[in-house]
């Protein structure tokens, strides 16, 4: 069992309790958060190797990912 490769309705069939230091949480909220977390870094180097006049190739567009949308607030 992959949960990492799980979405949608395979992941809300199989969503176990995940037990941390603050308690027990399930495991969408964890991938949900980690998500996001990828999504904040991989804008951030994008911004950065874009401010040394480096343009990325095949940079993955993350805008039309589940869960991967940050609020412009943020980035």
């Amino acid at each position: 069992m992959c949960l990492l490769m799980e979405d949608g309705e395979d992941l809300k069939r199989e969503d176990p309790e995940v037990r941390s230091s603050r308690g027990e949480v399930p495991y969408s909220v964890v991938l949900r958060a980690q998500r996001w977390h990828v999504a904040f870094h991989y804008r951030q180097i994008l911004d950065f190797l874009r401010t040394q006049g480096i343009e990325p190739e095949n940079a993955l567009d993350v805008e039309g990912f589940e869960d991967l949308d940050l609020p412009p607030s943020i980035y």
